[in-house]
């Protein structure tokens, strides 16, 4: 199983993440050191914060970029 990932809440996201694309503005996902690295958005609510989790998530489990079967 893939270790549990380290979340930080960032207020400078597009620092963090360097966003490409629209929806990056609300978290990315890196593998650092052996470890997945969740940042996210911290001016999300908590609902979008949840939803950005579970997608982080899908890339620390070795969910493509290019999100596959996604919805």
């Amino acid at each position: 199983p893939t270790p549990a990932p380290i979340v930080y809440l960032t207020a400078d996201i597009e620092g963090v993440c360097r966003p490409t694309g629209p929806n990056q503005h609300f978290g990315c996902a890196f593998w650092i050191g052996g470890k997945c690295v969740i940042f996210v958005n911290a001016k999300l609510g908590a609902q979008e914060r949840a939803a950005v989790l579970r997608h982080e998530y899908g890339h620390c489990n070795h969910w493509p970029a290019d999100h596959p079967g996604g919805r």
